[in-house]
């Protein structure tokens, strides 16, 4: 029996999903753990399942196995697949999607991005939040700690975690900074003793990467800077990067709160400092779709994609400075940056009071619907055949 599937990541959480309103499968258990090995299967953390909502509180279900064939009561980053899966494969017209778990229903909310074609067809999906709901801190007996663990929190976003609090990165004696490149030797050790070899796995420590993600290379970044020079962040912004110039001793002093040494640029919804298009973001995808033309010739050539391009907004609202950073061809590029010039007047950027000038980048998307890209492959092989 053939079960087609689709592969798809959210942050490098790769799952294999199939859609359960159109294909069974009947023991979705042994079928995650045959199909998830990553050297005689089709290799990925686990299998998911689409489905139709059976209540009428949701949209569409989500069925989660982990690559041992556990069930999982929820994954944000499948779930975001998941959303541009269903609008993609126009399952739905919905920006918002409900989706029901073995956690509860989670909320989608799905970012489009500005698309063009020579009939009209939806948006591709930039993005996709997850409303995670409130954390839960009860239920401790859901899990048990073993292996000596120390006294910790329960808390779930939707799967059970077990939290433990520890004062050892709080002293001087205790803090490591940030790690090497393949994660602590001693940190690697723990999990070759804790977690493979009592499973009867003989791993090497250099057989083991623990990634901690960007954290680390905002930090060594600044080796190539002086540590006098100041630095700008926007505000609010992540921690690190605050606390990252404030260990290498470039912050300063606090004052009221702030780093005497950081210029803070406030960036929220009051202070107006990104410039958004009259009528906002909605009014910008329907100027785009009705005053893109595809030109005939890269229609003719079967050519399409993502032409990305910068300008500027001036400090009266007017558009300037047009140009291409993503080519994709000299007709659709070209048709990108005259409908950029042609765009009506912005609502400036605003800083402390006043008018700035600020950059923005826009994707506009060039894309031939499925019957004209095979008659252009088709009149295309015809025309070599000659």
């Amino acid at each position: 029996m053939k079960i087609p599937f689709t592969k798809m990541h959210g942050a490098g959480n790769d799952y294999i999903y199939v859609n359960t309103m159109l294909h069974d499968v009947p023991n979705p258990a042994e079928a995650a753990r045959r199909w998830s090995d990553r050297h005689k299967g089709i290799g990925s953390d686990g299998l998911v399942l689409i489905g139709r909502s059976p209540v009428p509180e949701a949209d569409f279900t989500m069925r989660i196995f982990n690559a041992d064939g556990s069930e999982a009561m929820m994954c944000g980053n499948a779930s975001r697949c998941i959303g541009k899966y269903l609008y993609e494969r126009g399952l739905t017209e919905k920006t918002e999607i409900r989706l029901l778990t073995l956690s509860g229903v989670k909320t989608l909310q799905l970012n489009i991005a500005p698309i063009v074609a020579p009939k009209g067809e939806h948006g591709t999906v930039e993005s996709v939040t997850v409303d995670m709901l409130q954390p839960a801190f009860e239920d401790e007996r859901l899990f048990l700690p073993s292996r000596g663990l120390k006294s910790g929190v329960f808390v779930s976003m939707g799967n059970p975690h077990y939290v433990i609090f520890t004062d050892e990165m709080a002293t001087r004696q205790g803090f490591r900074g940030y790690g090497p490149e393949q994660g602590y030797d001693f940190l690697r050790e723990a999990i070759l003793k804790n977690d493979f070899l009592p499973r009867g796995i003989h791993l090497d420590i250099d057989e083991i990467f623990v990634n901690d993600g960007a954290k680390s290379d905002t930090g060594n970044i600044q080796e190539l800077i002086r540590w006098d020079n100041s630095i700008g962040v926007t505000d609010p912004i992540y921690p690190v990067y605050i606390d990252s110039n404030v260990m290498i001793g470039r912050a300063g002093t606090v004052e009221d709160g702030k780093w005497s040494n950081v210029v803070y640029l406030p960036c929220n919804a009051e202070n107006g400092f990104v410039p958004q298009v009259p009528g906002g973001v909605g009014e910008l995808m329907k100027f785009l779709s009705e005053t893109v033309k595809y030109p005939e010739a890269a229609e003719k050539a079967g050519k399409q994609g993502r032409v990305i391009a910068t300008f500027v907004v001036e400090k009266d609202g007017t558009v300037s400075g047009a140009k291409v950073v993503k080519s994709v061809s000299p007709e659709l590029d070209a048709e990108a940056l005259r409908v950029i010039n042609a765009m009506p007047n912005w609502k400036p950027g605003m800083q402390s009071g006043k008018a700035v000038r600020v950059k923005y980048t826009i994707p506009i998307t060039f894309r031939l619907q499925g019957n004209d890209k095979k008659d252009v492959e088709k009149r295309n092989r015809q025309q070599k055949a000659r």
